[in-house]
């Protein structure tokens, strides 16, 4: 009698455990979790102070809306540097960028500024014959957009898992913007 006993509570042991990874298996990808912070650029402008130590322009502490606990790992609030828009100064007008290679197709953006800052970006073209390109361009061009209009130069951070539409797309960009350059 002892010998069953073991033997169900061994199965439904591994039942459960099975249960437990499905379940597990099926929760939300949290790799690919969205962060509500201020809008970010690394090459903010570095100026000298009367005592000659270098400075950067304007330092902003943020916090992620959503943090994902784990037991080893603590989030903790990050210290970013902005821009302001007005540091650029473009002639008003709509610009098209260069069609630059992203190995899977091209890449060509359009610009538009208005008052001298770029308010809109628009890929024009991208890579669309495979459905892994659709797949990573339907994710990396709207990031890759909201890094231009808020970094207001080409100098913007590559989206991972879309090395060369990323670097596509700076190209085109730089272009349209030299275009642009008052």
């Amino acid at each position: 009698m002892k010998n069953k006993a073991k033997k169900y509570v061994a199965s439904v042991s591994l039942v459960a455990l099975f249960g437990i990874y499905s379940i597990y298996q099926n929760l939300p990808d949290n790799s690919s979790a969205t962060y509500a912070a201020a809008p970010v650029s690394y090459n903010a402008p570095v100026t000298k102070s009367s005592t000659g130590q270098l400075a950067i322009a304007e330092t902003t502490t943020t916090t992620p809306a959503r943090t994902i606990s784990s037991p080893t790992k603590r989030s903790s609030p990050s210290t970013v540097h902005r821009v302001s828009p007005l540091a650029s100064s473009y002639k008003d007008g709509v610009y098209t960028g260069i069609s630059a290679d992203a190995y899977y197709g091209n890449v060509q953006v359009q610009i538009t500024v208005q008052g001298g800052v770029v308010t809109d970006v628009t890929a024009i073209q991208s890579p669309d014959t495979h459905s892994r390109s659709l797949a990573i361009n339907s994710r990396a061009l709207p990031m890759l957009r909201s890094e231009a209009i808020t970094a207001q130069n080409a100098r913007i951070n590559a989206v991972s898992g879309a090395t060369y539409t990323s670097a596509a797309y700076k190209e085109s960009i730089a272009s349209a913007l030299s275009q642009a350059t008052a």
